[in-house]
């Protein structure tokens, strides 16, 4: 008997073939490449502007969830690449003879704890910026603290096709993934509309960085609702379905673009460096 790693419980699951086929797989490859490089940059260029602006809590907000999304991504799109060589979803690595460790199912888990823990660092640094603190806070932080619970369950069977009779959590993890990522982002306009577009107006600049912050924002709330198709046509690809394929590429792709432009904009709002100028116009 093989013991699996990091859930028993996942040796009764059955894996699935690599779905896309290589120009899928090499147009993923391309597109993941450009969005993790923009994400590991941005989310540094953040964090060394705080350490020049400590008093500017969003640079460190911003910055540390950028770069955990961008770190649990790194390693995702590694188990995407493994994915495709060893044709096998589960992407089993043999630690001993009778000991194997399910890859890509793991990482997954992974990123969803890394999108929730965005989300409420993005949230957080709304609570700080309007200065006060609701019981619905309390409630907002209840929820992502469920959602990560729920996004490592074994339940989900991430890439995997479930033993017959099992539950799957995934609905309700994905759920809560669109029920946090809203809250998340009108708490961010709330903050942008009451507090921040104030700073903004007074900066070099001003009415643009609105803009272009509102545009992040935008980015950031597509981005959240793309979710739902994205869990459905993943699910329908691996079920062998052909158009789910091409469309599955697709928003994929639209996902990781829609993250990293919504990176690039909110810094560039925030922070306003001498591209931005060049770029948006002074």
């Amino acid at each position: 008997m093989v013991l699996v790693l990091p859930w028993p419980m996942w040796e009764d699951a059955l894996p699935r073939e690599f779905p896309y086929g290589t120009w899928g797989f090499v147009a993923l490859l391309i597109v993941s490449i450009i969005y993790l490089l923009t994400m590991w940059l941005i989310g540094f260029l953040f964090l060394r502007t705080y350490k020049l602006f400590p008093r500017r809590k969003e640079y460190k907000y911003f910055g540390t969830g950028i770069l955990i999304v961008a770190f649990f991504d790194t390693i995702h799109a590694l188990g995407e690449i493994m994915f495709f060589i060893t044709n096998d979803s589960r992407v089993p690595i043999f630690l001993d003879t009778n000991v194997v460790f399910y890859f890509y199912p793991t990482v997954t888990s992974l990123c969803v704890m890394g999108i929730f823990t965005f989300y409420m660092l993005v949230y957080t640094y709304g609570v700080y910026k309007l200065e006060e603190k609701k019981p619905s806070d309390n409630v907002f932080y209840a929820l992502g603290f469920l959602g990560i619970a729920l996004g490592l369950n074994p339940y989900n069977f991430w890439h995997m096709i479930k033993p017959e009779g099992a539950f799957d959590t995934k609905p309700i993890t994905g759920i809560l993934l669109l029920i946090v990522g809203i809250l998340a982002v009108y708490k961010f306009y709330t903050t942008l509309k009451t507090k921040l577009s104030l700073e903004l107006e007074k900066a070099p600049g001003g009415v643009k960085r609105i803009k272009i912050v509102t545009w992040g924002l935008i980015l950031m709330l597509i981005l959240v609702f793309l979710m739902i198709p994205h869990g459905m046509l993943a699910t329908l690809a691996g079920k062998g379905v052909e158009w789910a394929k091409v469309a599955m590429i697709a928003i994929t792709c639209i996902k990781l673009i829609s993250l990293a432009s919504s990176a690039i904009l909110i810094y560039s709002g925030f922070v306003w460096p001498s591209w931005a100028e060049r770029i948006f116009g002074k």
